[in-house]
């Protein structure tokens, strides 16, 4: 699979953006339900909210701004509780976890995925040594929003796991240079990194 990337070959310099997709795997090791969201307050700075079976279970920590400043030491402090830990995906190491989209997380076994999305890219084209962009505004909370007809249109049938399967199955034989799975299934956006990753 190919990446987005820029290259200046008479300084020999080339930068390739990190994939899209999962960031950050949050992990639960307590023994109660545990539940988290990303939201943003009042002043605009981001938090993750983590609750889980007991009160000292429970924290509310700031990303991004005035807050933690990459997903590595998101990372790092996750590990230092007693109950939370994390493990960084794909290369993220550095990236502004403020970049998170807003929303509750899904828990399956204990596990939950953050994913940066489009802001992976704009953080990388704005940490960009060789080009100047700046992101003008607009959020990419929409894109799991399922798909949309024009008038008389439906929904159709729910999308399985098996179908994501079978489509990347069928990609195998195409010259595809990006994926993208409209699901939040942590199931099913592994299948997609592990398909573009061999």
């Amino acid at each position: 699979y190919y990446l987005p990337w820029v290259e200046d070959p008479a300084s020999g310099v080339l930068e390739e953006s990190p994939p899209l997709g999962p960031a950050l795997e949050l992990i639960y090791y307590g023994s109660g339900t545990p539940s988290a969201q990303v939201s943003t307050d009042s002043e605009g700075q981001k938090h993750l909210i983590l609750q889980g079976g007991a009160p000292y279970e429970n924290h509310d920590i700031l990303i991004g701004g005035s807050g933690i400043k990459s997903i590595q030491e998101l990372a790092d402090f996750l590990n230092g509780t007693s109950v939370w830990g994390a493990r960084v995906l794909h290369k993220h190491h550095l990236y502004d976890p403020g970049g998170f989209p807003n929303g509750a997380l899904t828990f399956s076994g204990g596990r939950a995925v953050l994913d940066l999305g489009l802001s992976a890219q704009l953080q990388w084209l704005k940490a960009s040594t060789l080009v100047n962009a700046t992101a003008t505004g607009g959020t990419d909370t929409a894109t799991g929003m399922g798909w949309l007809y024009f008038t008389g249109g439906n929904e159709g049938p729910p999308v399985t796991l098996g179908d994501y399967e079978a489509a990347l199955t069928a990609l195998e034989a195409e010259d595809v240079q990006a994926v993208v799975v409209g699901s939040p299934d942590p199931a099913v956006q592994a299948m997609a990194v592990a398909h573009c990753e061999y």
